[in-house]
């Protein structure tokens, strides 16, 4: 029988890593949905037997020793060449560029993709390199599954092995493999702005389907190089049917998305991430809005990732692309907008009021009723910028 488990009482502090479910040797941790539709563990009071090796490699309970994003890092501006990994990624296409690397050894990377059948955001795996399920940002709350244990067997086999996700979800697989051996593992994260729950999105999916349209995949981000207004700056949610319709939505006429942007939608941990000034890492990328501040000029609209490199080893992996015309090396002024971004702890109130009225009035009524005004009157002028341009 498990008795007080201390995995059990971090509600406001669990990030849903998985690195407790998968070190459980009796399998007696799962990974469910609370009710608010995030992730957390629970345990099989039966099978348990107080081993504690849950507690022991948890990121919460444990100490961390974590690299500052912001110090003792080398940061880079990169922009890829290929316009088509360009018009692919997110910003830069940084993921694409080290997932490469890795894959020119043949090795193997981990990374979210989205399963429409199981409708969830989870970690999976390719030797291949068609990553474009893997490429972009995807704003949902990821599913680890047994993808812990899989890097393990692959780091075990001499395998050069990448891990991307996000930076509480890296510091869980790390935790996971201290008695592994990892000196072929690669690890990314990137800048998070926190993760609403699969199944909000869930919710917010089936608003945007009908019987006879179901929606095969979902582009957070996304881009058309041929179009101004579908550039790098210009967040759109682009939906594909079944049919083989589509569907572009702007940020600014999205339920889903301007929670997400509020942050009043977001997992409980979140509000307490340090998350723009540590990593435990090898990489962190991100976009790179700094651009402006720093060369103005060179922001065409395309997208430039920040990639910053934290350890030795991950200087060494990537030393032969550095030389390429690709890269630029930054100061570390170039990266100073970091520190201005907004702590997440002041939006704690608005949040748990937030989710306290959708357990009463449902998901989508609420966000109705507190962005209903604000989306007809950016589709209003949308409709009239529109006909002004056709009469001009």
């Amino acid at each position: 029988m498990c008795g007080n488990n201390k995995i059990l009482n971090l509600k406001n502090f669990c990030t849903g890593c998985g690195a407790c479910m998968n070190i459980c040797k009796h399998n007696c941790i799962s990974m469910k949905n609370d009710e608010e539709g995030f992730l957390y563990p629970f345990i099989d009071q039966e099978k348990c037997i107080q081993c504690s090796l849950c507690e022991k490699i948890c990121p919460i309970l444990q100490s961390q020793e974590e690299n500052s994003i912001l110090e003792n890092s080398e940061n880079y501006m990169y922009k890829a060449g290929n316009l088509n990994i360009l018009e692919n990624s997110s910003s830069g296409g940084a993921f694409t560029l080290l997932a490469n690397l890795v894959l020119q050894q043949n090795g193997i990377v981990f990374a979210s993709k989205y399963n429409g059948s199981e409708e969830r955001l989870e970690y999976n795996d390719t030797d291949h390199f068609e990553l474009n399920e893997f490429r972009k940002s995807k704003y949902i709350e990821s599913n680890t599954l047994q993808v812990f244990r899989l890097i393990k067997r692959e780091l075990q086999k001499d395998r050069w092995t990448l891990f991307c996700g996000t930076p509480c979800h890296v510091m869980g697989l790390i935790n996971f493999l201290q008695n592994t051996n990892t000196s072929k593992l690669i690890t990314i994260d990137f800048v998070c702005h926190g993760v609403p729950s699969n199944e909000h999105f869930t919710t917010y999916k089936k608003t945007l389907e009908n019987r006879r349209k179901k929606i095969t995949k979902v582009d957070f981000r996304y881009k058309d190089l041929a179009k101004k207004e579908f550039g790098w700056h210009n967040f759109n949610l682009h939906v594909s049917y079944c049919d083989g319709t589509q569907k572009l939505i702007s940020r600014y006429e999205s339920y889903y998305y301007k929670a997400f942007v509020d942050n009043n939608s977001l997992r409980r941990s979140c509000y307490t991430c340090n998350r723009f000034k540590i990593s435990k890492a090898d990489f962190t990328i991100a976009d790179f809005w700094g651009i402006n501040h720093y060369k103005n000029k060179l922001d065409d609209n395309r997208g430039i990732s920040l990639i910053s490199i934290h350890t030795l080893k991950g200087k060494e992996f990537i030393q032969s692309s550095i030389n390429q015309n690709e890269f630029e090396l930054l100061p570390s002024t170039a990266i100073d907008y970091l520190v201005t971004r907004k702590d997440l702890s002041a939006y704690w109130e608005i949040r748990e009021k937030v989710m306290t009225q959708i357990k009463s009035q449902g998901y989508m009524q609420t966000l109705k009723n507190m962005y209903r005004k604000e989306i007809i009157l950016y589709k209003t002028k949308k409709v009239i910028k529109k006909i002004l341009h056709k009469n001009e």
